[in-house]
């Protein structure tokens, strides 16, 4: 692993937003927990752009960090907060750096 990766991967863990997850496999039905995220809502280009493709202005992004994550996430898993807050995952973008995951942003949306 690069020098570079490997600030990126302790850097995260140094946030003070953190909160801690699970994701559970719409197929498997594994849950993967204790991962460590960054919750945020849309931003204002994103909310505008995302109507286009079907995304609500009430849709969240989550980065979740890949020192925590040792599953990739995919469309249609169920994303957890602490709090029992669930979530389904509509999209999922891998940050990388070289060939190694730093972490992966994933769109999520309100169970009701």
């Amino acid at each position: 692993m690069t020098d570079y990766a490997a600030y990126l991967l302790s850097d995260f863990e140094l946030r003070d937003d953190l909160q801690t997850v699970s994701v559970k496999n719409v197929v498997t039905s594994v849950v993967t927990s204790g991962i460590k995220a960054i919750g945020r809502q849309l931003n204002y280009r994103e909310a505008m752009l995302g109507g286009e493709i079907g995304l609500e202005p009430t849709d969240q992004v989550f980065t979740l960090g890949a020192k925590t994550c040792t599953v990739l996430p995919h469309k249609g898993d169920t994303l957890t907060l602490a709090n029992n807050t669930a979530y389904t995952i509509l999209s999922v973008a891998i940050l990388a750096f070289a060939t190694n995951t730093v972490s992966y942003d994933v769109v999520c949306r309100g169970q009701l």
